[in-house]
């Protein structure tokens, strides 16, 4: 893997109720294709979320098959404190303007549209890729996890494995 990083910058999203103070968000726009179909949409990166899931819209502007009765979906999520019916399918995606930022992962689709943007979760994203957030500054990078890895000074993670053993290879 021989692919640079890529900043993003933070982005605001909303703002505080009552103060109008703005929040800062490490969001991005995902493309996601499959078979002849490619859309973009705006997605949160969200190291809490074991998956990488999308609101039902981009399913089905994709052609995800989604089942007429909820309760024939593949899995259920809990999600916001609630439970959501999903589907599973394979897409290809893409942080553009970096073609280069590119993969085939499994996302979940939700079947309400109950959230207006993706998540970027464990499985499908942070599995692949490492981000460094520097909040401080405004952006958060995006880069291949071999990259980051290998500039880890080795007793770091001789550390870590020792604290944790089995959790990096060194």
């Amino acid at each position: 893997m021989n692919q640079p990083a890529h900043a993003f910058p933070w982005r605001e999203e909303e703002r505080f109720i009552g103060t109008g103070e703005p929040i800062l968000r490490p969001t991005l726009i995902v493309r996601l294709s499959a078979g002849t179909y490619t859309t973009q949409w705006k997605a949160l990166i969200d190291s809490g979320s074991p998956r990488t899931i999308f609101p039902r819209g981009t399913g089905d502007f994709l052609s995800v098959k989604f089942p007429d009765n909820p309760r024939d979906a593949d899995k259920r999520i809990s999600l916001f404190g609630q439970q959501w019916s999903a589907v599973s399918a394979t897409v290809q995606l893409e942080l553009p303007p970096f073609e280069d930022l590119g993969w085939e992962a499994e996302v979940d689709f939700l079947l309400d549209d109950g959230i207006p943007f993706g998540l970027l979760g464990y499985e499908g994203f942070l599995n692949r890729w490492a981000v460094s957030m520097n909040g401080y500054h405004g952006y958060f990078v995006v880069e291949p996890a071999d990259h980051v890895h290998e500039r880890q000074d080795p007793a770091l993670l001789d550390r870590l494995n020792r604290e944790w053993p089995g959790l990096v290879d060194p």
